[in-house]
């Protein structure tokens, strides 16, 4: 859910995607036939919870990442050298408060395949991944646990003790996004996620993916996928069908594109998004 959380009459349904994706969201979970896997909303603010070098955002500014956040949004200082980053958005601690109970919330951190600076324990340091976790529990408390994006698939180099060490400093779940299957189960051997995400790719691209013999040993819920630029809802129902068969618990589908600039800013398209709801 890249996808600011305010109604704005003409230039955004924001809020209303996220009560529609939670509630979805709720439902499907309580259908255990119908989602092998866990339901999660995943938050990202400034591409992550903060940023070192964001502005408090301005209302009714559609053109910018922050959207219509609150001008007078307060500043932490982030090091002793009194570098300053903004705070909580209203807007996303009002949603994620709503949501979280129904489903849980995980914020958005991206590992840069294990080459983003690990960080301190304890700090807040927004250019860290350790700082990047904090703070998404310590600005929006209701946050369910973490989402990784560009995880390394690799133990090497020292990338096993680095994303355990960041597990270690979640406090809730942890979805590992690979975007393909690593070489081993070794992120699930080594309790570093609960759920790790093996394809994301393109709709067309997921007719030719097959998942690791390694993966037979372990449940649905551990796999998730992520396809966008699907053509047209019989393109989502296969999806949904060579999914389930491969034993994936957790799949997102979307018509959105990358030529979009980002296929997560928005909800799929109403059609696409009932064949990917409906029953098969």
């Amino acid at each position: 859910m890249y996808v600011y959380p305010v109604d704005i009459a003409g230039e955004a349904a924001g809020e209303r995607e996220w009560e529609a994706a939670s509630a979805e969201a709720t439902r499907r979970g309580e259908a255990a036939a119908e989602a092998p896997g866990p339901s999660y909303l995943i938050a990202n603010v400034f591409d992550g919870v903060v940023h070192p070098e964001a502005r408090p955002p301005r209302p009714h500014e559609p053109g910018t990442a922050d959207g219509f956040a609150d001008p007078a949004a307060s500043t932490y200082a982030w090091d002793d050298s009194g570098r300053r980053a903004p705070t909580i958005d209203p807007n996303y601690a009002r949603i994620i408060a709503r949501c979280a109970p129904r489903t849980p919330v995980l914020g958005y951190v991206s590992t840069r395949y294990g080459a983003r600076p690990l960080g301190r324990p304890g700090t807040v340091d927004p250019t860290t991944v350790l700082g990047q976790v904090r703070l998404w529990r310590w600005l929006y408390p209701a946050i369910g646990g973490v989402f990784l994006d560009e995880v390394s698939s690799s133990p090497d180099d020292g990338h096993g003790d680095y994303y355990e060490t960041v597990t270690a400093a979640v406090d809730g779940k942890v979805v590992a996004n690979l975007g393909t299957p690593p070489p081993t189960d070794w992120l699930l051997a080594r309790q570093i996620a609960d759920t790790l995400v093996v394809f994301e790719n393109t709709a067309a691209a997921f007719d030719r993916f097959a998942m690791p013999a390694w993966a037979a040993a372990h449940p649905p819920s551990a796999f998730a996928a992520i396809a966008h630029g699907a053509t047209s809802p019989d393109d989502v129902r296969r999806i949904r069908r060579r999914s389930s068969a491969m034993d994936i618990g957790a799949l997102y589908v979307t018509d959105r594109t990358m030529a979009d600039g980002n296929p997560y800013r928005g909800l799929p398209s109403p059609p696409f998004w009932r064949a990917l709801l409906a029953p098969l």
